[in-house]
């Protein structure tokens, strides 16, 4: 087998289409994302936006590409409707501090000229070697829709507190009388045993007489009847 020259840098067309199909892949993936994910160079400028992106900032790729925050298409307010300094954007931050970034925003739509809160979430990227970040990849989480989820994770949960709250389970030893089958509870009292199931669980209770006791405290009922 021919070896190839030590300066020969050139990948085998195999590892090439396994590289491009995993580009392909990513792409796809980072079209269906339903977070908002834009990728900004050095100097912030928006170089690429997946479909996500595009809806909330209301612009094509074509004419949001160059942009920075600077830009007033791409200005946002404050949580009190202020303008919100774009030299504070977290993906100017994230660049100029080399650390991921997070704030709440109300970013511009142009195409009907409203605001949508998001959460904005920076990350700077450095090549090898860099102490500087080279880039930032900036996501917005829809602020709304996140708040609703979070809403009905905690309804789900307060429900399974309640639910717990109000399930009785009998555990551990439980003090009772060998002769008359009363029970001691917590506080040292003791207890018919009806009343202390009824208590400490969802039991309730329904009075007969079995067999045993009929033939014991009634016998005169059960010769009347074999009469």
């Amino acid at each position: 087998m021919r070896e190839r020259p030590e300066h020969d840098t050139t990948e085998p067309a195999g590892a090439q289409d396994a590289l491009a199909r995993c580009e392909a892949h990513f792409r796809t993936v980072l079209e269906k994302m339903a977070q908002g994910v834009l990728y900004q160079d050095a100097q912030g400028r928006v170089t690429h936006a997946n479909a996500a992106a595009l809806h909330i900032l209301g612009l094509p790729l074509a004419e949001l590409r160059g942009k920075t925050p600077h830009d007033p298409q791409l200005r946002a307010i404050c949580s009190d409707g202020s303008e919100f300094p774009a030299n504070l954007h977290p993906s100017l931050a994230a660049l100029r501090t080399g650390t991921a970034e997070k704030l709440e925003l109300g970013v511009y739509n142009p195409a009907d000229e409203s605001y949508r809160w998001v959460e904005v979430t920076a990350i700077p990227y450095f090549r090898p070697g860099d102490t500087t970040p080279s880039e930032v990849h900036t996501t917005f989480d829809d602020v709304p829709e996140r708040r609703r989820a979070e809403e009905e994770r905690e309804r789900l949960v307060q429900e399974l507190e309640d639910a717990m709250a109000n399930l009785k389970i009998l555990r551990g030893f439980i003090p009772i009388c060998a002769s008359c089958k009363k029970i001691r509870n917590d506080s040292g009292f003791w207890q018919q045993i009806e009343v202390y199931m009824r208590d400490h669980s969802e039991a309730q209770f329904s009075h007969g007489v079995c067999p045993d006791c009929m033939t014991k405290l009634y016998p005169e009922f059960l010769e009347d009847d074999q009469a």
